[in-house]
């Protein structure tokens, strides 16, 4: 776990891939609505700092 970790930090493993798209907490409930759909991403970035 720890040299995961460290690869994901230092950039050896690049996750953004991974992601979804950062959404504001006001796209959350459009997001939670979303994760039924087999093509949305497994995850999501909630950035509280947008709205």
């Amino acid at each position: 776990m720890e040299l995961a970790l460290r690869s994901i930090a230092d950039g050896t493993i690049d996750i953004t891939s991974w992601l979804g798209r950062p959404i504001g907490l006001t796209d959350v409930a459009g997001a939670l609505d979303a994760m039924s759909n087999p093509a949305s991403p497994v995850r999501t970035v909630v950035d509280p700092r947008r709205m």
